[in-house]
């Protein structure tokens, strides 16, 4: 919010003008116009800020108060900081050695305007899985993957899924996965019988 001080005692109209620095000033909006009623001393201007990528996202914003007999405006810099999203989830998954464990993610595409088609990369070992997956605009999909853990043990690694774009307003997202490895049941069983001494 950016309040704006309303010193007319009369309805004020602000006009919303934006310059685009890169492709990353499309991560702010606001509305096209404001209006602070006459009975408030200020009005908050609302904007907000959502990335899509990493990166930094810079727009300059300029009020203008147009209803009064002023040229007063407000010229702000915008400067916001897109960081690595939080993990979807964490999965845990229970595991016996050298048999195939079978999960799904949901991943989703928030774009309403295309298909998209994310590369999935792992650090799990003998993870098994499509190498990309493509998802509908506005819509999920199941990703189905397996392990075949070779090691006893408990090991935490990460399923990624990176769009395969151009754009500087690619998605991404990624799950944390929890392997809990215990030992397959024993072959058999070998009975021993001796004599003391």
């Amino acid at each position: 919010m950016i309040p704006i001080s309303n010193l007319y005692h009369k309805d004020v109209d602000v006009q919303v003008t934006a310059t685009k620095i890169d492709a990353t000033s499309v991560w702010w909006t606001f509305p096209a116009k404001f209006r602070i009623p006459h009975d408030k001393d200020v009005g908050m201007f609302p904007i907000s800020f959502f990335p899509k990528w990493q990166a930094n996202a810079r727009a300059t914003l300029i009020l203008k108060i147009v209803s009064a007999n002023t040229s007063q405006s407000l010229h702000y810099d915008l400067s916001g900081i897109g960081m690595e999203p939080l993990s979807e989830g964490h999965v845990f998954l229970k595991c016996e050695l050298k048999k195939e464990k079978k999960h799904h993610l949901i991943i989703e595409n928030s774009s309403n305007k295309r298909n998209v088609t994310y590369k999935v990369e792992s650090d799990i070992p003998n993870f098994y899985g499509p190498e990309t997956i493509q998802v509908p605009p506005l819509s999920k999909e199941k990703y189905v993957f397996k392990v075949v853990p070779t090691l006893s043990g408990t090991y935490i690694g990460q399923v990624s899924f990176t769009e395969q774009s151009k754009a500087h307003n690619k998605q991404f997202m990624w799950y944390t996965v929890e392997l809990k490895m215990q030992p397959p049941p024993p072959m058999e069983v070998v009975k021993l019988e001796s004599y003391i001494r």
